[in-house]
């Protein structure tokens, strides 16, 4: 039926193919709920309204592609038992998304690709059966994430060029991998891992697109949040670089669980690290692709050093503690 679906109260359940709701606008009002459990492939329809739009328990991606930029209401992915995977956007991108608030909820993902999205979107962490996690960033660092990001769990972000400008909050921590740029700055408590071991053994690489407010021990708000950084690639590469020729500053504590690549040879701003940095438990190799410098005391188990890789300058300002080679 091509006359449009209006939810304006209580919840109408689609399951299975998004064509169950018609070919027209799709309008989901305040009190409305509209559930697309078990929805998979692609829905190109219109949606309006400020309600509750839920995708649960689905077997397979959706891809939404359609103009949603007249929906202002919540979007909800998962209900943390159901799990679903949700694509916004395709290679060409869709009309900007207005969502007020998207939950995604333990164990599923949200995917932007080459999508700008400004509003709120709270992530509740759990393995996702992707590798780039629950935050899945792709298609072009110029079409980023733009509203905040509220973390209600350990969560992993990631993708192919992705970005993030909004403020991200909450008492956990993120997990980043795949290519990801952070151009803005955030609050966020817990610690910040670059590559990981969820799932699986993965790298990443996070390009810094701005300068931390604060200091040393008292961290205001940081491209990285305001704990501490570990480079954590057991398999891949952990890599940390300016987004740009610009310098940029990192007043996070920082912890080497793997190898690290520091700069690059294309954004070449030098990285300035201000806090102590610790080895661990093993000789670590710290490939510098552009100038690195440590103004804080490196320290580590015994015995243990560091391989200096890479053309680029590494710069050991502090009287350093460890006592392996260099």
């Amino acid at each position: 039926f091509t006359g449009g679906l209006r939810v304006n109260s209580g919840t109408v359940q689609i399951v299975g193919t998004s064509r169950a709701q018609g070919i027209g606008t799709v309008t989901v009002n305040t009190n409305g709920t509209l559930d697309l459990t078990g929805s998979t492939g692609t829905n190109a329809l219109v949606y309006a309204g400020n309600g509750l739009i839920k995708f649960t328990g689905t077997t397979g991606r959706v891809t939404w592609s359609g103009a949603v930029s007249t929906f202002t209401g919540t979007v909800e992915i998962g209900d943390g038992t159901n799990v679903a995977q949700v694509n916004l956007g395709t290679p060409t991108g869709i009309a900007n998304d207005t969502f007020s608030l998207v939950r995604v909820r333990s164990g599923s993902q949200l995917h932007l690709y080459n999508t700008a999205y400004a509003g709120t979107t709270e992530l509740s962490g759990g393995w996702t059966g992707d590798m780039f996690g629950q935050l899945r960033l792709d298609g072009s660092t110029t079409a980023p994430l733009l509203g905040p990001v509220t973390l209600t769990g350990n969560t992993t972000i990631g993708g192919n060029f992705g970005g993030l400008s909004g403020n991200i909050s909450g008492a956990y921590g993120i997990e980043f991998r795949g290519i990801t740029t952070l151009s803005g700055n955030s609050t966020y408590s817990g610690t910040t891992l670059i590559g990981g071991s969820s799932g699986g053994d993965f790298g990443g690489e996070v390009r810094l697109g701005a300068n931390p407010v604060g200091s040393v021990g008292a961290i205001v708000s940081s491209p990285l949040g305001t704990s501490d950084l570990v480079f954590n690639a057991v398999a891949g590469t952990a890599t940390l670089s300016s987004s740009s020729t610009t310098p940029r500053t990192v007043l996070n504590a920082v912890t080497f669980a793997s190898n690290a690549t520091l700069g690059s040879s294309s954004n070449t701003g030098k990285l300035t690290f201000s806090a102590n940095a610790a080895l661990g438990a093993a000789t670590r190799t710290l490939t510098v692709n552009s100038d690195a410098q440590f103004d804080g005391v490196f320290s580590g188990n015994a015995g243990v050093g560091i391989i200096k890789a890479g053309t680029a300058t590494l710069t050991f300002a502090a009287a350093n503690t460890y006592t392996g080679s260099t």
